[in-house]
């Protein structure tokens, strides 16, 4: 597995996800855009526009054009990084006259831009993915596949695989998240379980919170929220959880890596063929659903020891079920 090293410091708050879910990928080939002389489709033609040349948005993209490759369709790939934006109109009226079937939108830059295309009978198929929760994003149809779990998958995954866990605390921004801390206490309700808010509005005041909350939480949860979460907070406030005896959840391999019990983890590549899939079924003339991505949970055993907390095996993940 590559070191997941990009910093929070340079990228917003989709790249807080997707830095610290960092997984391995191999080498992307990618094809010259804008072949002058092809026009023949065999049997589809996608575009894949890619936001920028960065590790996770390429491991998307390698995966997407496996998948694309496995039927046959030809396949352009488009990194929107290249062109500045007053070349972006031109960048459009080429990819609306070359009869593509579908265009595909890694990252949330090219999403905007195919959804600035006029909205035009005969439009090809367009799906999207490397994006956060639609809240965080614009309005995007549900022909996308978000970097998001449903709530209550993992209260779900959580209560399962935790059963001795009662009170689970909820490290977020209620600027950011209040609807997440909503959904998650409705759904824990249901299983048996509370969810303890654990509120604040900047990152000095979370030392405060945990103070005052060891004693009233069985568990940490963290979610992507970029008021908590930067590298040094996950490393210490880990080590204090563990101190305190509290496990952690958390959201990608880096907070596997870092002590956490219990962790949600994306394969960027896999959401590559997931999302090209789904164009796919879409030229089909498949109608969009709502996507639940793929990911997998992994156990960090050694801490579970540590610990000494009751776990059971987890179900078989979405990967697995793929």
């Amino acid at each position: 597995m590559l070191a997941e090293q990009h910093n929070f410091r340079h990228n917003g708050s989709l790249f807080l996800t997707i830095f610290f879910c960092l997984l391995t990928f191999g080498t992307v080939t990618t094809h010259s855009a804008f072949a002058e002389n092809d026009t023949h489709i065999s049997p589809a033609k996608a575009a894949v526009i890619v936001s920028q040349k960065i590790r996770p948005y390429l491991a998307a993209l390698e995966g997407a054009s496996e998948t694309l490759s496995t039927t046959g369709t030809s396949t352009e790939i488009i990194f929107l990084s290249d062109f500045p934006d007053n070349a972006r109109t031109s960048l459009q009226k080429k990819l609306l006259s070359q009869h593509f079937n579908l265009f595909i939108a890694i990252g949330p830059e090219a999403a905007n831009f195919i959804d600035s295309f006029p909205a035009t009978a005969g439009m090809p198929a367009m799906v999207r993915t490397m994006l956060l929760h639609p809240k965080h994003t614009p309005p995007y149809s549900s022909c996308s596949v978000y970097l998001n779990i449903p709530v209550s998958i993992q209260i779900e995954n959580i209560a399962q695989i935790l059963p001795v866990v009662e009170r689970i605390g909820l490290l977020y921004d209620p600027k950011l998240n209040a609807d997440f801390f909503t959904s998650a206490s409705r759904h824990a309700d249901q299983l048996g379980k509370k969810i303890i808010p654990m509120a604040i509005s900047a990152k000095r005041a979370i030392p405060s919170v945990l103070k005052s909350h060891w004693q009233k939480i069985d568990a940490l949860w963290f979610i992507p929220d970029r008021t908590v979460i930067s590298e040094s907070i996950i490393t210490h406030v880990t080590k204090q959880a563990i101190l305190h005896g509290i496990p952690v959840i958390g959201f990608n391999s880096f907070f596997r890596d870092s002590g956490a019990v219990l962790s949600f983890i994306f394969n960027y590549h896999d959401l590559g063929k997931q999302t090209a899939a789904l164009g796919l079924k879409l030229i089909d003339g498949d109608t969009c659903k709502q996507q639940v991505p793929l990911f997998r949970i992994e156990l960090n055993q050694k801490v579970i020891t540590k610990l000494s907390i009751a776990v059971s095996a987890p179900h078989a993940s979405s990967e697995e079920n793929k």
